[in-house]
């Protein structure tokens, strides 16, 4: 893929539209079963057998230099804090991201990744890039809302490699057993797509060990990948999205540009040749995220004495509640903590004294049934008075898209509605 060329596996014994592909991509290769017999008819098997491919090392074309600069792929961004959009992502930044990914995970060409995250989303396909690159595999499982399916194929197949944003471990702690799962060859798991509750975090450190597990932080801006803790590090530096990515400068960056000390709250800004180019038809926002200094994060944060950075939230979340600057993550986090809470999420809702007051939408653990008053009362136990949620709302599941990630303006919406 990142050497320009690529091949095809169909099962179709009368491919009558490859004839046309193959016209308009002179470069595509197809390996059809009417070729090799039957063993490219299902991508079910659990090994694929293919026969020697000859020696062409002497006549073979050599594979053409990309230039770093040119257009590789439009990703759109999840959509999660407002519309999608399309950011130009380069060969280079491609390269840079993958480079960096296989350095910090020492991957190499044993290793085969459990993907079950979508392929148009940045971290599932950096999955696939990572592996490609190193000469690795790669088990593509559609059916990731079975999470029992998902451990069965991650022993089957021998997969070294799990990655998953936090519906996926939820959905892993609600519905297995992992630590009693066999899982031979599995030696890393890596979590990202948004922040994970603490207590999911310990969760799947324990249940996957000796399997290390890997937070990490990112943007579609960014090609994928920003910033990762180290595994030996994960309890000291609980809550941490780690250290930056080799080839990758992080900074925390006041309102006057400058780099705050250690402890202080500013912008997350970040440098490196993964940074992409910006936004597809969008020169005003482009100019306004992607600046002189660096990619603007647009989340807010700080830096321990040792390097580490901390989300501290989201600076186009940030609730104004009275003019005071709040953090959703600071009441979500104080939610989490109540035994029958599974997941939470916080949104402002305009409010008539503070001008805005948070509204907490609630999913309870089964067999649990947490009462508004009792949520309250316990967010008034930990919070100063203005984060008290104003309302609270149980719903069976937090709206998503389709990568997982949290639709904060769906629960807007669904506030102004007032709708349960």
């Amino acid at each position: 893929l990142l050497a320009g060329r690529v091949s095809l596996f169909t099962g179709d014994r009368s491919p009558s539209w490859l004839a046309a592909l193959a016209e308009r991509h002179p470069g595509l290769t197809a390996l059809t079963d009417t070729d090799h017999d039957a063993t490219l008819a299902s991508l079910d098997l659990p090994s694929l057998t293919l026969p020697p491919v000859p020696d062409t090392t002497t006549s073979a074309a050599p594979i053409p230099t990309i230039p770093a600069d040119r257009l590789a792929a439009i990703v759109f961004t999840s959509g999660s804090t407002g519309e999608p959009r399309g950011v130009v992502q380069t060969y280079g930044n491609l390269l840079a991201n993958t480079r960096s990914i296989v350095a910090y995970l020492g991957l190499g060409p044993a290793d085969r990744a459990m993907a079950i995250l979508p392929l148009h989303y940045c971290y599932g396909l950096s999955v696939l890039q990572t592996h490609l690159y190193v000469g690795g595999s790669v088990y593509l499982e559609p059916r990731s809302m079975y999470p029992r399916v998902v451990l069965d194929g991650i022993a089957g197949e021998g997969c070294t490699g799990f990655a998953g944003v936090p519906l996926t471990f939820e959905l892993l702690r609600r519905q297995c057993d992992v630590a009693a799962a066999p899982r031979p060859r599995l030696r890393y798991v890596t979590q990202a797509g948004g922040a994970m509750a603490p207590e999911t975090i310990r969760w799947a450190r324990r249940s996957f060990h000796p399997a290390l597990l890997y937070v990490m932080y990112g943007q579609t801006e960014a090609t994928a990948r920003l910033a990762y803790l180290p595994p030996e590090r994960g309890e000291e530096k609980a809550g941490s999205i780690g250290v930056a990515i080799p080839g990758v400068e992080l900074r925390v960056l006041g309102p006057d540009g400058r780099e705050l000390p250690a402890g202080e709250v500013g912008e997350l800004v970040a440098r490196g040749e993964n940074v992409t180019a910006g936004y597809l038809g969008a020169p005003e926002e482009t100019a306004a995220t992607f600046r002189a200094d660096g990619l603007h994060t647009g989340d807010l944060a700080r830096r321990d004495e040792d390097g580490f950075f901390f989300i501290a939230g989201r600076a186009k979340e940030m609730l104004k509640i009275g003019g005071h600057r709040e953090s959703p993550a600071r009441i979500e986090q104080v939610a989490l903590r109540h035994p029958d809470v599974l997941e939470a999420a916080v949104a402002g809702i305009p409010d008539p004294v503070l001008g805005e007051a948070p509204a907490i939408f609630v999913v309870c653990r089964p067999e649990r049934s947490a009462g508004e008053r009792e949520l309250r009362a316990f967010c008034r136990q930990h919070l100063p008075a203005h984060c008290v949620p104003v309302a609270v709302r149980f719903l069976p599941a937090l709206p998503r898209n389709a990568a997982g990630k949290l639709l904060r303006q769906e629960l807007v919406r669904l506030a102004l509605r007032g709708e349960p």
